[in-house]
């Protein structure tokens, strides 16, 4: 029966329009006497493949031919009727039975003409007249049939409403006409007026959309806003022959009928999830109605309404319970899941469930080291009922590698290219550690970081490191020189030779070096040694140069005698002994020296130094002796009796001792009472070897004269006695 529909109707401008179309007609009641005559028997159809909804029945409801689009209100289900018997007048009624397919009545409504697209309203019925094309009209009891409600269409097949208007498929004038719900004011026939072969019609609050049955067969569906604009002919591509088309309240989406393909597909009211064949294994399905429940259709090649309730249970998805995995590689492990991940269903048979997982399979997949991944897994039935769950796998990489290191080393090299060093081998609980620079090798002055690594199986490395610290042995010692005093016997100075210190490391060097000419003063000498570290310790020691003692000098003793002219005496005195050199002295010895006491004094001649020394000695020169005289006084002086003694002087005996020291001889004169002279007493040194007077001093008393001339006194002097 399809393949003869198919044949029939490719090319044909509406393959269910009205009598007009008398060779249409033919081939469908020929199709349809097959039928009846048993040629062709509903049992002996294809089963449908798989049933997605509960209790499909494609026959819930039997009508009179050729039934075309369903509509339901309240708690009954309405259906147009196209054709009755083949040879009659079009059909003229629309049939109406009770939601659960009893109480048929094929003539509710008597006085249409080919109805095709039914909707209910409210108090109204409304359909299209392919035949008059025109839209009629009752009330919801069947009575007040208006079959001429609107007029003006082009073959209007498919009917809709939003509850303000009334839209309707023009499916010869290529649009969609659109009127008020009184049928009188705004009637628009080309409301869309860019439909090609429109059909089916269905709308919402914001789009309207229709079938695209012709030409030919059609494979689309068209939407426009509800304004009209935005036309999209191609919204959603179907299987062949899209007729009637429905929108389920509750959910929004699309349902459509494939008349050539006996199914119905579905899709959300965006055009997305677009699913050709929801129901299959229909009878050339034509006009259909959704609730939220339930779903019917017009069966055209068998004179049946089909019924299917919504199946609303997804099926109960069940996934395991993933531990944590330990990786055995850096790549993808492979994990095993405890229990596979499995789905029941209520009203579907197994095989119409479909489990699919985002990743791996339903038993396990493969997983990144170090990640949890969420594995999503979704239930699918048959009809679109979703159940996702999701579970996560865990991989965690091993416990990475555990190095064991050596401590940190101290090592003291003795060169400067540093030191070998040897030090632990280091260990690791997973793979093999290699440190760098490696042990026993050399390692500079300095620290230097050995860095040491373990990788594992998995490609885990671990890493430390120590240090290895190389310091220099310490500083040479140089042992100390004693200070050196040198006496040069020329101002240039003295070569002074010294021993050059020992030291412990290194060969000890000196400055100035030992035999040079050191000038007088002190001067610094430095000693150094390196050793092979390039460490320089130094010491230092004094060479003082000084010059010889100056020239010495010693002069005769102090020397006394009395004049011997009235002039004073010459003196010859012993030239002075010198330790260098020649003595001068000044005044010269032979001299004529006066009375009293004279310095002399002796000058050695400068050494090569240009030093002179200077010593000095006195010659004293004693006047002669003075006899005091005894003078009486004039007889005719009253006031004078007896004799007058002149002012007693004093007498000085000189007397001489020798001494191991220096002596000091005090020498006292005293002159005549009534003289001019001033006492006067002069200290000097003189050798321990010459003579020291002594004075001894004679008191004459006197006696005081009450009156008396005083004539001038006459010192009496003893002559000088000297001893040793």
């Amino acid at each position: 029966m399809n393949h003869q529909l198919n044949t029939r109707f490719q090319g044909r401008s509406n393959p269910f329009s009205g009598p007009t179309k008398k060779w249409t007609r033919t081939r469908i009641h020929r199709g349809m006497a097959l039928l009846l005559a048993g040629a062709i028997s509903v049992s002996a159809l294809p089963a449908p493949a798989a049933t997605p909804t509960v209790s499909a029945n494609q026959s819930f409801v039997s009508t009179n031919l050729f039934a075309r689009d369903v509509a339901v209100s309240g708690s009954y289900l309405y259906w147009t009727n196209t054709w009755i018997t083949p040879g009659s007048a079009p059909n003229t009624t629309i049939g109406r039975s009770n939601l659960d397919g009893t109480g048929v009545n094929q003539s509710f409504i008597s006085g249409a003409d080919t109805p095709s697209g039914i909707v209910v309203l409210g108090s109204f019925i409304y359909w299209t007249n392919t035949g008059t094309n025109s839209i009629g009209r009752s009330n919801l009891d069947g009575t007040g049939v208006n079959p001429s409600f609107v007029v003006g269409a082009s073959t209007p097949d498919g009917l809709a409403t939003d509850g303000t208007y009334l839209y309707w498929t023009n499916y010869t004038g290529n649009s969609i006409g659109r009127a008020t719900l009184d049928g009188t004011t705004s009637v628009n026939q080309n409301f869309v007026a860019t439909a090609s072969g429109p059909y089916g019609v269905a709308v919402n609050a914001t789009s309207i959309f229709w079938t695209v049955f012709g030409p030919g067969t059609g494979t689309t569906i068209g939407r426009s806003d509800i304004s009209g604009a935005n036309v999209n002919a191609t919204f959603v591509t179907t299987l062949a022959g899209p007729t009637g088309i429905t929108i389920q309240p509750s959910s929004g989406k699309l349902f459509w009928s494939n008349y050539f393909e006996n199914s119905i597909g579905t899709a959300n009211a965006d055009g997305t999830s677009p699913n050709l064949n929801y129901v299959t294994g229909l009878h050339g399905p034509v006009g259909l109605e959704a609730t939220a429940d339930d779903l019917w259709w017009a069966n055209y090649d068998t004179n049946k309404i089909g019924h299917t309730v919504f199946d609303h249970i997804a099926p109960v998805l069940s996934v395991p319970v993933v531990p944590p995995v330990i990786a055995t590689t850096s790549g993808l492990n492979a994990v095993t899941y405890p229990t596979a991940v499995s789905a029941t269903d209520a009203t579907d048979v197994p095989a119409d469930v479909t489990i699919s997982c985002n990743v791996g399979t339903l038993t396990g997949g493969s997983f990144a080291m170090g990640s949890t991944t969420t594995v999503i897994c979704t239930a699918t039935d048959a009809v679109g009922n979703a159940t996702m769950k999701s579970f996560n796998v865990t991989v965690n990489p091993p416990t990475p590698p555990v190095l064991t290191l050596s401590p940190n080393v101290n090592a003291t090299a003795t060169v400067l290219t540093g030191v070998t060093v040897t030090y632990a081998a280091p260990t690791s609980t997973t793979g093999t550690p290699t440190c760098s620079p490696a042990s026993g090798t050399n390692f500079a002055i300095g620290t230097t970081t050995v860095s040491c690594e373990a990788t594992d199986a998995v490609g885990q490395t671990t890493v430390g490191s120590f240090t290895v610290t190389v310091t220099k042995a310490g500083f040479p010692t140089i042992a100390a020189v004693s200070n050196i005093t040198a006496v040069a016997a020329v101002p240039a100075g003295i070569a002074v030779s010294y021993t050059a210190p020992t030291a412990s490391a290194g060969t000890p060097t000196c400055l100035p070096a030992s035999g040079s000419v050191f000038a007088l003063g002190p001067t610094t000498v430095t000693c150094s040694t390196t050793d092979l570290l390039n460490q320089t310790t130094t010491s230092t020691f004094t060479i003082t140069v000084v010059k010889p003692p100056a020239p010495t000098i010693t002069v005769p003793a102090n020397i006394r005698r009395d004049a011997d002219t009235a002039s004073g005496a010459v003196v010859t005195y012993p030239n002075p002994s010198v330790s260098a050199g020649t003595a001068t002295c000044v005044p010269a010895s032979g001299g004529n020296f006066g009375f009293g006491v004279t310095t002399v004094t002796c000058t050695t001649s400068p050494d090569v130094f240009g030093r002179t020394s200077s010593a000095s000695f006195t010659i004293r020169i004693d006047p002669l002796p003075i006899v005091p005289v005894v003078v009486n006084p004039p007889a005719n002086n009253p006031a004078i009796t007896g004799p007058v003694v002149a002012t007693p002087v004093a007498v000085v005996t000189a007397s001489t001792s020798s001494t191991t020291t220096s002596t000091t001889t005090t020498t006292t004169t005293t002159t005549p009472a009534g003289s001019t002279a001033a006492s006067s007493s002069t200290s000097k040194t003189t050798p321990s070897t010459s003579p020291v007077p002594t004075t001894t001093v004679v008191t004459v008393p006197t006696a005081a004269p009450a009156s008396a001339s005083v004539l001038p006194a006459v010192a009496v002097l003893g002559n000088p006695q000297f001893t040793g």
